[in-house]
């Protein structure tokens, strides 16, 4: 992904990372504007800090957010936001999916999640389900997951789980 070049500039991002003297990684990437087709180029340093291990063994690594210079774990790019930044940096609330998710709908986002999961597996190169006669870690991986599928399927066609009209009209054809 050369800097600069022919690719799509909304797509380009260097990532470059500095242990000795300080540490820091370097976020390297540009922005198209839809509107006015402007590209805005970013260049900025995340400092890195280091804590001792709660359990006496080595560090744990933190991010210094660079807008709000509180350690992080985990650095967000969001609600329009062209900068990664913590999640304390911004003013609204950071959600995940599941949490915006409505009771009805959940059991749906869950099943599809899973399998997108098992799709993208199955559909990987040189996917083998056994080997020297026993299953892989991939084909067992494979399975859990096909049964996670299969359990919120079931999930989402539970009467409980249905809309009340839904409901409703089901138990008249019942």
């Amino acid at each position: 992904m050369a800097w600069g070049g022919k690719e799509n500039p909304t797509h380009q991002i260097k990532i470059s990372s500095c242990w000795e003297p300080e540490r820091y990684i370097r976020l390297k990437y540009s922005v198209k504007n839809s509107h006015t087709d402007k590209v805005i180029k970013y260049d900025y340093l995340i400092d890195l800090v280091t804590v001792p291990s709660n359990l006496g063994k080595g560090e744990v690594l933190y991010f210094v957010c660079p807008e709000t210079g509180k350690r992080c774990r985990i650095l967000y790019l969001a609600y329009g936001s062209h900068m990664w930044k913590s999640r304390e940096a911004y003013d609204e609330r950071l959600y995940y999916v599941s949490q915006i998710s409505s009771k009805l709908s959940y059991a749906n986002d869950r099943y599809w999640a899973y399998n997108r999961m098992v799709e993208k597996l199955e559909g990987t190169k040189h996917f083998h389900d056994t080997h020297k006669g026993k299953p892989t870690r991939k084909a067992i991986h494979l399975l859990y997951l096909k049964a996670k599928e299969y359990y919120w399927e079931r999930e989402r066609w539970r009467m409980e789980s249905l809309p009340h009209f839904l409901r409703k009209s089901m138990k008249k054809h019942m």
